[in-house]
């Protein structure tokens, strides 16, 4: 397992248009990609230019094939929160 961090930043080099960026860390890095995403956010707070940060994992050794798939013809779905006629 892999994490990466994304964000989008506006530097004076760019003449400040936003370009986007990552970084990656090893599955035993965690903590480290934590630390750093909360470091682009504490420099956006300090009024960098720095947007969408984000966090994302990936592990590939997962069972099967990450999103989701359409329910089957036999899937009936129904509301319940313990009141109406039906309940």
């Amino acid at each position: 397992m892999t994490f990466r961090v994304y964000w989008t930043a506006a530097w004076p080099e760019t003449d400040w248009i936003e370009k986007p960026y990552s970084r990656d860390f090893p599955q035993d890095k965690m903590t480290d990609a934590l630390s750093f995403s909360e470091n682009l956010r504490k420099q956006r707070r300090e009024g960098a230019k720095i947007n969408h940060v984000i966090m994302s994992g990936e592990n590939p050794d997962q069972v099967g094939e990450a999103g989701c798939a359409a329910a089957g013809p036999d899937y009936e779905w129904r509301k319940r929160r313990g009141y109406g006629p039906n309940e």
